[in-house]
């Protein structure tokens, strides 16, 4: 039940008592018979503080009723309307029992007696990244942890941070919170009983299926996909899912381990770099040979084409580029050369 709702029912009562006496106030107080004067002026003087006595009575009453009456309205206002801003959910809960649950947001009503329970339905942050020794912090469905210890293959310790946003799903938002405010009474107990053991538990889990140099580079994104569908399925239940899906950040493994990872990463770069230099080689090889076989097939064709007509012919046009700039010597088939000397040629 509303602490306020009590606290009207009080001013309410009060408000009634002091309509009732108001009401039931005795009647004005007649004057003494006389003038005042005389013998008789002490009776007027006890009948003006009778008088005022009466006035001041009936007064009090009066103020006390009014003003009564304005609180109680007011209480009324304040015990039966309740404001509800976006991205909430507010569960009436009457005599310990939840009765009606709105999303909306705006001005609701509700029974005087009615208490609200908010719920958070906006996104909620989820983050495991404190000192090991720190305890977990709640505060409105979100989880702010130490960072979370684990093994991977062959039991080696593993420290790393997760973290992740998730949200009630919208759909069925008012049946789902009903559900959740029956079993856990507030979101800070849901968190802590049912978030934060089941993420835990999923991401505890998942590393014991990567080799130390796996869980922290190339299938990293694979165990973060896990941890996601291995969490989802367990709050499925609850019509709860990720907005933002869990990354994990800052892995580390004990001294020995981290120095065995130095030395495979640093013979990895070095196959790589072996590797490349040798598509290198095989690309420039490659490379040579097609020009050679390239060059081939033209030698080949020019062979191919060079038909003893072909020479003959090419053989006369040269001759004739010879004749024409003056200069050719010609030696027929069989015969003495005759040698054709450019005119103005001086000999002796």
């Amino acid at each position: 039940m509303s602490a306020w709702f009590i606290v009207a029912v009080v001013v309410w009562v009060v408000t009634l008592v002091a309509w009732v006496l108001y009401l039931k106030h005795p009647s004005r107080p007649e004057p003494p018979d006389g003038d005042g004067t005389g013998s008789n002026w002490k009776a007027h003087e006890k009948y003006q503080e009778r008088l005022a006595y009466w006035n001041a009575g009936r007064r009090g009453k009066k103020y006390t009723a009014v003003a009564g009456t304005g609180l109680s309205v007011a209480l009324l206002l304040f015990t039966t309307l309740y404001f509800q801003s976006v991205g909430t959910a507010k569960i009436q809960v009457a005599f310990g029992q939840p009765v009606a649950v709105t999303v909306e947001p705006g001005v609701h009503t509700k029974a005087p007696w009615a208490k609200t329970v908010t719920w958070d339905l906006f996104s909620r942050d989820v983050l495991f990244a404190g000192a090991p020794d720190k305890a977990p912090v709640y505060a409105n469905g979100e989880i702010d942890g130490a960072t979370i210890t684990s093994s991977v293959a062959r039991g080696t310790q593993v420290d790393f941070d997760l973290q992740a946003t998730y949200q009630i799903n919208t759909e069925n938002a008012e049946a789902t919170v009903m559900e959740l405010y029956r079993n856990y009474r507030n979101q800070e107990r849901f968190t802590r009983q049912v978030i934060n053991p089941q993420i835990l538990s999923v991401a505890r889990q998942v590393p014991s299926g990567y080799q130390p140099i796996e869980f922290r580079g190339e299938k990293r994104a694979e165990a973060e996909q896990k941890i996601q569908d291995g969490i989802e399925s367990k709050l499925a239940q609850f019509n709860i899912s990720f907005v933002v899906k869990p990354t994990v950040q800052n892995i580390a493994y004990p001294d020995n381990v981290e120095k065995s990872i130095s030395a495979v990463e640093e013979a990895q770069q070095k196959e790589a770099q072996a590797q490349a230099e040798l598509r290198a080689v095989e690309v420039s090889s490659q490379k040579k040979v097609a020009e050679a076989q390239a060059e081939a097939d033209a030698n080949k064709l020019l062979a191919q084409s060079l038909s003893p007509e072909v020479l003959e012919s090419k053989r006369l046009d040269t001759l004739k580029a010879i004749g024409d700039s003056g200069n050719m010597v010609v030696v027929p088939e069989g015969s003495t050369p005759f040698v054709q000397v450019p005119s103005g040629t001086k000999t002796e």
